[in-house]
């Protein structure tokens, strides 16, 4: 299935009020997932398997993606690289630098002393898993879908973004032992929401999910290379 405008993607596969229904029930299984990694970090496991959940939890998120979504061809958009590709991809490093160097100030704004860390061959290779599986689940399935509860594209996107936001939290809540909204400062929720609809403009610009996977990864490995020390 060639994809050339995301928006009318998104109309053609939320036709159904099931699928806005599945969508959310997506939502809440990965949540299931984070608060059960919260509670695996919070036992006496040993460190090797701690370590692993970085990985597991994840690669289960895109396993429960795959089996959703196996019936449907074309899923997520066009994914041959297009010729909008390029675009995306400089459009998605400029942002993120952009992103990256913002954050490193609010750090620097706090008081804090700013270093500069290479990330590992290891952190790499979660970095990749992550990026790919929230965009395969937030944008590329939940934001398209929820078109079947409402029939308007900045509702989806908003609600999606609630919804992307909100997956941060389980493993911070369980880690502290409670509810607090204020496990994430103000300067990272505003980070986190312009990162979703960067993410999702993209997606729908260029029909690709690999281009919004492309913004997401530029933001996340220069975002993480900045740290307070």
């Amino acid at each position: 299935m060639s994809v050339k405008n995301c928006d009318a993607y998104q109309k053609n596969l939320g036709q159904r009020t099931g699928d806005g229904w599945c969508a959310l029930g997506v939502f809440a299984t990965l949540m299931a997932l984070l608060l059960m990694q919260g509670a695996v970090y919070r036992s006496t496991l040993p460190t090797p398997v701690l370590a692993s959940m970085n990985i597991v939890v994840p690669m289960l998120g895109i396993a429960l993606i795959l089996a959703v979504v196996r019936y449907e061809r074309g899923a997520w958009g066009e994914w041959r690289l297009g010729a909008r590709w390029p675009l995306a991809v400089g459009c998605g490093a400029i942002v993120g630098l952009a992103l990256a160097l913002a954050l490193a100030g609010s750090f620097a704004l706090a008081g804090a002393h700013v270093g500069l860390v290479a990330p590992s061959l290891a952190s790499g290779a979660i970095l990749i898993i992550c990026v790919i599986q929230e965009e395969l689940i937030f944008r590329g399935y939940i934001e398209t879908r929820l078109y079947g509860l409402w029939h308007n594209g900045w509702i989806c996107t908003t609600v999606t973004a609630v919804c992307f936001l909100l997956s941060h939290y389980p493993v911070r809540w369980v880690m502290q032992g409670a509810v607090d909204f204020s496990a994430l400062d103000g300067t990272h929720v505003v980070f986190i929401l312009l990162l979703h609809f960067g993410c999702s403009a993209v997606y729908r610009r260029s029909g690709c999910i690999w281009a919004a996977v492309a913004l997401h990864f530029c933001y996340n490995l220069l975002s993480g290379m900045f740290v307070p020390i």
